[in-house]
């Protein structure tokens, strides 16, 4: 073998692993790079819970605010160390989670629940 095929082989060589490298990049900062979140069963500072909501007006006793997208919901905290863990894509969260819920706190919330400004602009 040449100098000159040695030089040609090693530069392919650099030019294909940093093609790979720049797409192992790129995918991992469009699939993985702050996509996922976890809790792995130990004490948060926060609690968790998980959001009832009611999805007629009808159920939404005493709620007075003018803003349609308002709605209440029931409150099921889950008891300390969850284990948590979920993934992000576009405006969605998929998550996994395991527990132990408590009853329903049956005091009632107000928040904008996520699919109710479809219905607000109907």
């Amino acid at each position: 073998m040449t100098l000159f095929h040695v030089i040609g082989l090693v530069t392919t060589v650099l030019a294909g692993l940093a093609a790979i490298a720049a797409v192992i990049l790129y995918l991992f900062y469009k699939l993985l790079y702050k996509r996922f979140h976890w809790i792995p069963c130990r004490k948060t500072e926060r609690s968790i819970s998980l959001a009832s909501w009611h999805n007629t007006r009808v159920m939404q006793m005493g709620n007075q605010d003018p803003d349609p997208a308002v709605f209440t919901f029931d409150d099921w905290p889950i008891r300390q160390r969850p284990f948590f863990v979920s993934y992000t894509f576009g405006k969605h969260r998929a998550f996994m989670m395991f527990g132990v819920m408590d009853g329903p706190r049956w005091t009632v919330g107000k928040g904008k629940h996520p699919d109710a400004t479809v219905g607000a602009e109907q």
